[in-house]
């Protein structure tokens, strides 16, 4: 119990001390306070405190007159002439400023303390000037150096900021991406296989078990923001599967897969889009010798390649028909945002075929 509220105690006196620090007042408040006190102990020490009471009075009168000096340096001269280069007018004004420092506690030492002038006067008003340019300079260095580390923590947090930021954009912007894929994949297949009931095929009950696998793998797996490459893999030999229910024979559908498949994780659905537009503006637009090649290459051990390549209608991107579909750019989109740097995706277009081939890093 006793430990428990030691606990607290000292978190509470923390807490109120982070508090205090962040304001300015309290902070340069402590400085002179610590200056003063510091002065009052070495004089205690060294003179028994004899006269410690008018000595305090003395010092706190200096430090007085230093403060001012140094915030008139900090709030007037840096900011309107040594900031803007007018160099020799923060010069005299500073000169100025200490010889003005020197004949008003010349003044007060005479006047309060009746102190004349003596052998020492020299000196001693030497040391007030070495005085008041020691704290100028010393302050403005502890000033610059609190600027500096301000600056530093209030820019780290706006980094921290940003960043957030642009992870939830891009948190954002891969959902709506992969929700844009899902949805779009779907209906292409529940579109083959309304074809087909209305022509009452006996292929149709095969279509749809395979679209129940590929369903529970996009509604329950592809949840995650990673999958395996093999589950990836085995998702787009399904795809094919359910396509070739309702193909032609004289429509050819390859897939290799070359060397070993790694033990990596990628995004989901990252292969379907291109897939779809090899179906959508190949196979169903019915070219000559229609024909989809697909290959996994995993013969480097840094990277893997994906290519797919379709027939297509001689000359149709001259046309209206577009190769390069909504799946496509919505994938240069994803690929940009999930390996940015680290990935390749080069499209061939030619008269009569159309070739994707995406490399992607092993890390």
């Amino acid at each position: 119990m006793i430990r428990r509220y030691g606990i607290k105690f000292w978190s509470d006196i923390s807490g109120i001390a982070k508090y205090l620090f962040r304001k300015r007042l309290f902070r340069h408040g402590l400085f002179w306070t610590g200056n003063l006190i510091f002065f009052v102990v070495i004089y205690f020490l060294t003179e028994s405190g004899k006269g410690l009471f008018l000595y305090s009075v003395k010092i706190a009168f200096i430090f007085l007159l230093l403060a001012i000096l140094f915030y008139i340096h900090q709030r007037t001269l840096v900011p309107r002439y040594y900031r803007k280069k007018r160099y020799w007018l923060y010069t005299g004004y500073l000169l100025s400023g200490i010889l003005l420092f020197t004949v008003l506690k010349y003044i007060f030492k005479f006047y309060v303390f009746h102190e004349v002038a003596d052998e020492t006067f020299i000196a001693e008003n030497l040391g007030s000037v070495f005085a008041a340019t020691f704290y100028i300079v010393i302050g403005s260095i502890i000033s610059g150096f609190l600027r500096y580390n301000r600056e530093k923590i209030h820019y780290q947090e706006m980094a921290m900021k940003l960043k957030e930021s642009e992870k939830q954009k891009l948190e954002a912007e891969l959902v709506a991406l992969k929700a844009q894929v899902n949805p779009h994949f779907m209906f292409n297949t529940l579109n083959n296989i309304y074809s087909l009931s209305l022509d009452k095929s006996e292929k149709a009950p095969a279509m749809i078990l395979k679209l129940s696998d590929l369903m529970s793998y996009t509604l329950y797996d592809c949840k995650e923001e990673k999958v395996d490459i093999s589950e990836e893999i085995r998702f787009v030999e399904n795809y094919f599967e359910l396509e070739k229910v309702r193909l032609d024979d004289n429509v050819k559908i390859d897939l290799e897969v070359s060397g070993n498949i790694p033990n990596i994780k990628i995004a989901p659905l990252l292969f379907i889009p291109f897939i779809e537009n090899a179906f959508k503006h190949g196979i169903n637009t019915e070219p000559r010798d229609p024909f989809i090649r697909v290959l996994f290459d995993f013969g480097k051990k840094d990277h893997f390649i994906f290519r797919i390549e379709n027939r297509k209608i001689k000359g149709a991107e001259n046309g209206n028909r577009n190769p390069e579909g909504i799946g496509i750019t919505n994938s240069r989109k994803r690929l940009n945002l999930l390996y940015p740097g680290k990935h390749r995706l080069d499209i061939t277009n030619n008269q009569d075929i159309f070739m994707v081939e995406l490399e992607i890093e092993l890390s």
